[in-house]
C-alpha cells in the first residue's frame, strides 16, 4: 500500500499528515492519521535539531500507523525558516540522510518548500488552480499562484525590512501612538492605559526602556495587537486607524502581486490567514471592502490547512515523476 507524506513545519509545532494517494482524508477527519511535535524552523532550533525532530516524528508517524517505510512514496514539505535556496537545498540533504536512516525507498520522491507556500497550496480552492494568500500573523507576506503555475510573492522581508500590516507594525504603531499621546502630538487613546495595565507598568516612560534596554523582540512588540484589537471594539479611533493602517498594507500586497503577473484577475481567488484577520473584524471587513472594490480578486474561504497543502504537493510529484519547487 502507498503513502503520500505531508510535513508542516513550524517554528512552534510541526505537523505530518500521512495520507493515501487519490483519496484524501482533511486534517481533523477520524480517517486522517496525522501526528505532532516540536517546531522544526533551522533558524530557530538549528539544522542539527531540525533533523533530529523530522527523523522522530517520521518515525512516530510510521509506528503509530503501522505504515512501513518503504511503502511511503512521496514526500512533500514546508518548513518555516526556509528563506534561500541554499537553505532548501541543505534540508533537502538533512531529509534524504532521514530516508536512508528510516529504511525509506530510495525511488521516494521529495520536495522542500517554505511553509508559506504549502499554506497556499492548502488553501486554494479545490476547482481552481490558482489563488493568492495573505498572510497576517506576528509578521506578514503574500503569495500567488497563477494557472501555468508560476509562483509570484510579495512581503516577507522581515521587521527591519517589512512585515507591513502585520501584529509586528500594529504593536509598533501602539507604541509610537502612545509617545504622540503623552507628548500632546496625538489624540488621547485608551491604548495607554491598556498598555499601562498589560505591562504592570507605573510610567510612560518605562516604554522606552522596554525598547532600547530591554530590546523588546518582535513577538513581544506583537503582542500589542490583540490590545489595538481590543480598543478598536471599544471604538477608540486611534486603533481603528492603526488596524486600517494595516489592512490598506495587506491590500497592497495583493495589488503588487496583480502588477507582478498580469494573469491575476478580478475572478482570481483571495485568501486570509493569520492572526490578525481572525481576530481583528476592522482588518478584516476593510481588506475584503477594499479588494472588492479594487477588482483584485474574489474573497475566498481557505480550503484546508497548510500541512494538507503539503500532501497535495506530495501526491503532485507522483503525476509529474518529478521534483516540485
Amino acid at each position: 500500500m502507498s503513502y503520500v507524506v505531508g510535513i508542516d513545519g513550524g517554528g512552534t509545532k510541526t505537523t505530518c499528515l500521512f495520507n493515501k494517494p487519490g483519496s484524501f482524508s482533511y486534517p481533523g477527519s477520524d480517517s486522517a492519521f496525522i501526528v505532532t511535535g516540536e517546531g522544526t524552523n533551522p533558524q530557530s532550533v538549528g539544522f542539527k535539531t531540525m533533523k533530529e525532530r523530522l527523523r522522530r516524528l517520521l518515525s512516530n508517524g510510521l509506528s503509530t500507523f503501522n505504515i512501513t517505510a518503504g511503502d511511503i512514496s512521496a514526500v512533500s514539505c514546508g518548513i518555516a525558516g526556509l528563506g534561500s535556496s541554499q537553505d532548501i537545498k541543505h534540508t533537502e540533504k538533512i531529509i534524504k540522510e532521514i530516508f536512508l536512516e528510516l529504511d525509506f525507498s530510495e525511488n521516494l520522491f521529495l520536495s522542500v518548500h517554505s511553509d508559506s507556500f504549502i499554506a497556499l497550496y492548502g488553501a486554494i480552492p479545490e476547482d481552481k488552480e490558482e489563488g493568492i494568500l495573505v498572510i497576517s500573523g506576528t509578521g506578514s507576506n503574500s503569495l500567488g499562484i497563477i494557472n501555468s503555475g508560476e509562483f509570484f510573492r510579495s512581503g516577507g522581508w522581515g521587521h527591519f525590512l517589512g512585515d507591513e500590516g502585520s501584529g509586528y507594525q500594529i504593536g509598533m504603531h501602539a507604541l509610537q501612538h502612545l509617545t504622540k499621546a503623552f507628548d500632546k502630538r496625538g489624540a488621547p487613546t485608551l491604548l495607554t492605559e491598556k498598555i499601562l495595565n498589560f505591562m504592570n507598568w507605573d510610567h510612560l516612560m518605562e516604554v522606552r526602556n522596554f525598547v532600547y534596554q530591554h530590546k523588546a523582540d518582535k513577538k513581544e512588540i506583537a503582542a500589542f495587537a490583540k490590545l489595538v484589537i481590543e480598543a478598536s471594539e471599544e471604538r477608540d479611533e486611534v486603533a481603528v486607524r492603526i488596524l486600517k493602517k494595516a489592512a490598506e498594507e495587506l491590500v497592497l500586497h495583493v495589488e503588487s502581486l496583480h502588477l507582478q503577473s498580469g494573469d491575476f484577475h478580478k475572478d482570481t481567488p483571495v485568501m486570509t490567514a493569520g492572526s490578525i484577520f481572525e481576530n481583528s473584524a476592522v482588518v478584516m471587513n476593510y481588506f475584503q471592502q477594499q479588494i472588492h472594490s479594487r477588482d483584485l480578486g474574489v474573497i475566498s474561504p481557505a480550503r484546508s490547512t497548510p500541512v494538507y497543502g503539503a500532501c497535495l504537493l506530495a501526491e503532485q510529484l507522483l503525476k509529474d515523476n518529478r521534483k516540485v519547487r
